[in-house]
């Protein structure tokens, strides 16, 4: 009787079959630090690529004051980054930012969420 699985003749996982066990196992253990990486970046954990924006450190009463300025001043260039770095959480910064300016002429607002950076990494 003749049997089509290599197993059941001895001969083990041909080639393919290894290539794919490994494949697979490799795609489960870098979905874990993906699922990190896009965690870290709904956050503001991450760097800002940007050119000639203007860094507001830290968040008081007056942020949205100053950025609903900094757009009205940017609006004339077609608007700016702007971008916040505080010791708050991101979501809360673009919440309150979206609720209290109404209209960013343009500018585009990152907010990144620092503890304590060294200086170098600012």
């Amino acid at each position: 009787m003749s049997s089509c699985c290599r197993c059941d003749r001895g001969q083990g996982r041909g080639p393919e079959e290894r290539a794919r066990a490994i494949h697979y196992w490799a795609v489960l253990r870098n979905a874990d630090a993906i699922g990190d990486k896009i965690e870290d970046l709904k956050k503001g954990k991450s760097d800002v690529l940007e050119a000639a924006h203007t860094l507001i450190l830290g968040w008081s009463d007056k942020s949205l004051n100053m950025i609903d300025q900094l757009c009205l001043a940017n609006e004339s260039a077609g608007g700016k980054a702007i971008v916040i770095l505080a010791e708050r959480d991101k979501l809360d910064m673009e919440h309150d930012i979206h609720r209290h300016v109404r209209d960013l002429r343009g500018s585009r607002v990152l907010c990144r969420c620092a503890l304590r950076l060294p200086l170098q990494k600012v």
